[in-house]
């Protein structure tokens, strides 16, 4: 089973986006992340693309443990780490 990650991206700064590319490609790796789709947005099909120039898809494997919700991390505390940086606990 997988589970898939889809984002609609802004790029405002190329340079800045491709450091960051080549940051969180290692850190998905380490987690089994496969890039499934990357494309520019030229033409939302239904509604509006919202000023989004890139989207791109991303499958994480889902193990037994991950479905279980036993190391899962509430919404609430996910948003604290995120302010807080990496060394949140």
């Amino acid at each position: 089973m997988s589970a898939l990650m889809i984002a609609n991206i802004t790029v405002k700064n190329p340079e800045k986006f491709q450091e960051y590319i080549a940051k969180t490609s290692k850190v998905a790796a380490t987690f089994g992340a496969e890039l499934v789709y990357r494309a520019k947005v030229d033409k939302a099909l239904n509604g509006d693309s919202y000023g989004h120039g890139l989207t791109i898809i991303v499958k994480f494997p889902v193990s037994k443990k991950s479905m279980s919700g036993t190391d899962r991390m509430p919404i609430s505390r996910s948003r604290h780490c995120a302010k807080k940086g990496p060394t949140c606990k």
